[in-house]
């Protein structure tokens, strides 16, 4: 329209720089300014033709169909052979509902230009509009004839044939369009349209997405594949769908009327409030959102299909979810120990999901279904499939051989790291097996830090070697450090105390062979502590003379990287030869050399009672 407003700027050769600065505003969406430098020049000369068609424009613009009308009639009225504005009075028309006076007008311009593919497009529009499909065919096919690559009479026809049921003929000639137009969004939402009113709802759904590909922010798209899915049965996709063009394009009626209808069959109570309020706000009287609203507040819009995907499948996987974590934290201790299980699973396990997942990804996305429906339910499948082994491998994993439910184990150490250096592993292995296990330390292991601000740091250490073992509760008490050996008496009766506190059958101490004379004194504390129906046994420490022969193994090669993180707890010790890893495996290796596994700690077993 704007070539022949200048060319008639230019003959008149008046209101030159008013009526070009209005074009520069209509150019730039300015509307409003525009339609202010147009009534300047109007004002002027009621009836200068590039004015009032400028003007038209801009009305035609602002949707306000009716002033334009007025205006080109105004033109037409003026000059009869001015066949642009007529052909624009028709689209008014068409566009108002007026299909009689529409196609009149469009008859009018072919009878005086029968190759005027404006009029013709135009007229084959308002036929299909009419439901006069046959004419409609007839007046695209005499574009085509002009024109065979015309974007507008391809998608045309195809739309006509497929409104008229023959939808062999209307894909074959969308076909066309899309080979000649790969990249045209409005071409491939035809196709989609077109797939959709012939029920092949998937091939639909692909090329809506190959369309949103090409103009992601096209709300006629959005709206489009709402529909689609809405005749699917997908209602919760709807609604995604139509939020969507809602967002690009929030003024709408026909997109906020799809929305809140479909928002109501889904259940989205909210959504379908808000799109029926926005919708009364545009058009006050509109029975649908009036309808919503009334059906919303009798409280009729909660439906069964609501609760099931709402209500109930969210509270299923949150319970799920919440009794995972739950059991997860209650057998933590087995788990971390599960050395390998931890190397299946992160060797195998974990690598062959991501490798699923990622030929799942690309399979969908050279299908051309990434983002489709199939694409979420296959994904959901998979995160099913990975919750199911997630359970499954929880269950395996914390499996336990006869588990000793209510009994109870005790060891006792001289000093803050005596005992993950001589029974961390078989504490860590009772700990699996279901015992109790409950550990005394003497001292706080004063003499091993000479700076005393670090005293309470070797304490905190034994703490965390511990934790890692999975030890239920640890008492340091703060007997002398090297003078254990005058405190034997206080140091039975604390130990009396635990055993009968804790109900420990099973008592681990310190060995009798052993340089170190807080090492003895801790052994004959406890030799006398232990009477009764109890199994006593003496593990090997670094001060541990060299006739120590050991009559009891236990195995602890799952529980080897247990015990040495326990002992690397104790940082203030790290200095000394015999915290370094390698010796630590270097013994259990010995000592599981002599009776035939990889990794064991021996001890001697001075009192057994089967209980």
């Amino acid at each position: 329209m704007q070539m022949w407003i200048l060319v008639a700027v230019l003959l008149h050769g008046v209101h030159v720089k008013t009526l070009q600065e209005g074009l520069q505003f209509l150019e730039a969406g300015q509307f409003g300014k525009a339609e202010q430098k147009f009534q300047e020049v109007l004002l002027e000369n009621p009836d200068y033709l590039p004015a009032l068609k400028a003007l038209a424009e801009v009305k035609i613009r602002l949707n306000q169909l009716q002033e334009a009308r007025d205006l080109l009639k105004k033109v037409v009225t003026q000059d009869p052979r001015d066949l642009g504005a007529m052909v624009t009075l028709a689209d008014v028309y068409s566009w108002l509902g007026d299909y009689d006076r529409s196609i009149a007008l469009y008859k009018d311009v072919i009878e005086q230009d029968s190759t005027n593919l404006a009029a013709l497009k135009g007229l084959g529009r308002v036929l299909r509009w009419a439901q006069r499909y046959d004419e409609s065919i007839h007046y695209y096919r005499k574009v085509l004839e002009v024109e065979p690559d015309d974007v507008g009479a391809l998608k045309g026809l195809a739309l006509s044939y497929a409104l008229y049921k023959n939808f062999d003929e209307a894909l074959k000639w969308i076909e066309k369009a899309v080979e000649l137009y790969p990249d045209n969004p409005d071409v491939l939402k035809t196709k989609g349209d077109i797939l959709a009113w012939s029920n092949h709802f998937k091939e639909a759904e692909r090329v809506y997405r190959l369309a949103l590909k090409v103009s992601p922010k096209s709300p006629d798209i959005y709206q489009s594949l709402g529909s689609l899915y809405k005749w699917w049965g997908k209602y919760t996709r709807a609604v995604e769908a139509y939020e969507k063009a809602y967002n690009l394009q929030p003024n709408n009626p026909q997109i906020l009327q799809a929305f809140a209808q479909t928002a109501l069959k889904a259940g989205q109570l909210k959504k379908a409030e808000t799109a029926a309020e926005k919708l009364l706000q545009l058009d006050p009287q509109n029975e649908t959102a009036l309808s919503i609203l009334h059906t919303l507040q009798a409280g009729q819009g909660i439906t069964f299909y609501h609760l099931i995907e709402e209500v109930v499948e969210p509270i299923v996987m949150i319970t799920t979810l919440l009794l995972l974590v739950i059991y997860f934290r209650r057998r933590q201790d087995i788990l971390r120990r599960r050395h390998r299980f931890f190397w299946i699973f992160t060797h195998w396990v974990v690598p062959t999901l991501f490798l699923l997942l990622v030929i799942a990804f690309f399979l969908l996305k050279g299908l051309n279904l990434w983002g489709s429906d199939i694409a979420i339910e296959v994904m959901e499948i998979l995160i099913f499939i990975v919750l199911l082994l997630g359970v499954a491998t929880l269950l395996w994993v914390s499996r336990t051989r006869e588990r000793e439910v209510g009994r109870a184990v005790l060891a006792i150490g001289a000093h803050p790291d005596d005992i993950e250096l001589g029974c961390g592993g078989t504490l860590a292995k009772y700990k699996d097996l279901g015992y109790k296990v409950y550990a005394m330390v003497m001292t706080s292991g004063e003499e091993g830090v000479p700076d005393p601000e670090k005293h309470r740091e070797r304490q905190k250490e034994a703490t965390q070697g511990a934790h890692i073992l999975g030890i239920d509760q640890l008492w340091i008490y703060r007997f002398k450090d090297t003078e254990l050996s005058k405190h034997i008496n206080e140091m039975k009766k604390e130990i009396e105390k635990k055993i009968q506190e804790t109900g420990a059958t099973v008592i681990i101490t310190q060995s009798p062979y052993d340089t170190h004379q807080d090492h003895k004194a801790v052994f004959e504390a406890t030799k006398i502590a232990a009477r009764g129906p109890k199994v006593l046994l003496c593990y090997e420490d670094v001060s541990t003379e060299p006739h120590f022969v050991p009559n009891f193994f236990v195995d602890i090669t799952e529980y080897i990287e247990d015990k040495i993180e326990a002992i690397q707890q104790h940082r203030t010790q790290r200095n000394k030869s015999y915290m370094n890893p390698e010796n630590i495996r270097g013994r259990a290796a010995h000592r599981g050399l002599q009776v035939g596994v990889k990794y064991a700690e021996a001890f001697i077993c001075m009192k057994w009672v089967d209980t």
